[in-house]
């Protein structure tokens, strides 16, 4: 399962899972919106299925000095960033750690760069 394939770093990724003929599942914004976090359950509660490998890259950059940023979107990075995840790894983990399946999940340099 890969979130966010819509994004540069999710087709690459999508794209090196398809070389080796991975059965990929690729959710798409309006099967989950991650801003959402009801839509993450529904999602699973309406397509439950083992997963052996997990790759999350969805994420929300936004570029602009602290002073200037409306909480809204504060909120709505925070969701993507880091809540959505957690919220998807509540479901992953009990099927994960009884058969060792694999979590990956990638970020961008902007976490530790201040610009």
């Amino acid at each position: 399962m890969i979130a966010d394939t819509a994004s540069d770093i999710g087709t690459a990724v999508k794209q090196e899972f398809q070389q080796y003929n991975y059965l990929i599942t690729d959710p798409t914004s309006q099967e989950w919106d991650l801003t959402i976090p009801k839509d993450i359950s529904s999602y699973f509660r309406n397509n439950a299925k083992e997963y052996d490998t997990f790759v999350y890259c969805a994420g929300i950059n936004n570029p602009e000095l602290i002073e200037n940023m409306p909480i809204e979107r504060v909120q709505k990075t925070l969701q993507v960033n880091l809540l959505a995840f957690y919220a998807v790894l509540q479901y992953l983990i009990p099927f994960f750690k009884v058969n060792g399946e694999h979590i990956v999940v990638i970020s961008s340099l902007y976490g530790t760069i201040a610009r």
